[in-house]
């Protein structure tokens, strides 16, 4: 009941509402028996039974967590959060006992856990790998932790947007000298500020893999590249309805690109690749406009991007002219 609960209050609205529709399910299944207890309709079972099915086919998409604030985490995560000195115990030689016990492989690459409420994980250094459909995670704690999750759980990567920095334990392990802060400072997540004066709050951009693993930005890179991920957005312009399926695709890009997930030619490819189907889709001129205002107004694209898109409509309208015209 308390995940429930948490998850209602503190979950994005696609966990929300697929953990409705399995409570609908449920509810109404019960209903269903109650009536053919009642009535008596025996094919009332057969479909309680089909929505029993049905719950527990979406129960097994996503698994939930019990998802609290960063400001309530709990005693026992508390305690998890690694003293500054954990990973300066982690040297060269045992380093390669640890890589030895957990047959670490060589393609392995480093992330940057933020936290996970289900594995107790606090701000954690890991190594990640994936092996014959499982993926591996190799946490660096006072005892180095592997965790085995299937490979499927993580053919999506979703998003969190704005996430509260705890300022005082912002990764304090990573504050001394060690070889492992050496590998992993670069992963550490870009806080940036909000408010005046002594008001200021810091956020960070984090990324959500398996069931509730967040890591930092950084971190994603190296799971796209290691794993055929989609990334998904859920907030206020994915959700809205007012937005096109081209100005969430762009919407998608812009973010893993000013995250530094890919880079500049990459972005420009894929703006360059919408504005082209736009321009030779069905659409109508004016929503055609209407999408490129919504992206210019958001800074996705740029005025030359803007022209661009508009004059190969019109190159494509005076092509299909000569070609009416010769018919």
């Amino acid at each position: 009941m308390r995940s429930f609960i948490n998850t209602m209050k503190y979950g994005d609205g696609k966990t929300k509402a697929l953990m409705l529709s399995i409570a609908g399910l449920i509810v109404g299944a019960l209903v269903l028996v109650v009536l053919a207890i009642l009535l008596p309709m025996m094919n009332l079972f057969a479909v309680a039974l089909v929505m029993i099915v049905i719950a527990i086919v979406l129960s097994q998409q996503y698994t939930f967590s019990d998802i609290r604030p960063y400001e309530e985490l709990d005693e026992v995560t508390l305690a998890n959060m690694l003293p500054e000195d954990v990973l300066t115990h982690y040297d060269e030689e045992r380093l390669k006992m640890v890589f030895i016990r957990f047959r670490v492989r060589a393609d392995h690459k480093p992330i940057l856990i933020d936290r996970s409420e289900k594995h107790r994980i606090n701000q954690v250094p890991a190594y990640i790998w994936v092996l014959k459909g499982q993926v591996h995670i190799l946490l660096f704690e006072k005892t180095p932790r592997e965790i085995v999750l299937p490979e499927m759980g993580f053919r999506v990567v979703r998003y969190r947007r704005n996430a509260p920095v705890n300022i005082k334990g912002e990764y304090v392990q990573m504050k001394k000298p060690s070889l492992l802060k050496k590998v992993f400072e670069d992963y550490l997540p870009q806080v940036h500020e909000r408010g005046s004066g002594s008001v200021k709050r810091g956020f960070k951009n984090l990324y959500i893999i398996g069931d509730d693993i967040e890591i930092t930005a950084k971190s994603a890179k190296n799971v796209f590249d290691m794993i055929d991920s989609n990334f998904e957005i859920d907030d206020k312009f994915t959700r809205s309805g007012e937005y096109g399926e081209e100005f969430i695709e762009m919407y998608k890009a812009y973010t893993l690109f000013r995250d530094q997930i890919t880079d500049a030619v990459v972005y420009k490819n894929t703006v360059t690749r919408i504005l082209d189907e736009m321009a030779l889709s069905n659409m109508l001129d004016s929503a055609l406009k209407h999408n490129l205002d919504q992206m210019m107004e958001v800074h996705f694209i740029s005025e030359d991007y803007y022209k661009y898109c508009l004059e190969k409509r019109i190159a494509l309208k005076k092509e299909q002219m000569k070609q009416m015209k010769k018919g």
